[in-house]
């Protein structure tokens, strides 16, 4: 990841406005980037837990096992 796109990442989360589908739109141009957003909300507000997932191209999510993707 680019100083650009860290910023452009760190900004939309600062943001008073900052939320997990923010983030989330943030990663639509990229068609193998997989982000979930939770939602838990409570009395004293709600938070969003975002996990995301770049898949790497002989990583787990390819098919792969750990122990194939290391060459060492």
């Amino acid at each position: 990841m680019t100083l650009k796109q860290t910023i452009t990442v760190y900004e939309a989360m600062d943001s008073m406005y900052a939320s997990g589908h923010r983030i989330k739109e943030l990663f639509a141009p990229y068609a193998d980037v997989q982000v979930d957003v939770d939602t838990v909300a409570g009395e004293k507000g709600k938070t969003d837990f975002v996990k995301i997932l770049i898949p790497g191209k002989n990583g787990k999510t390819k098919g792969s096992s750990r122990s194939e993707c290391w060459t060492g």
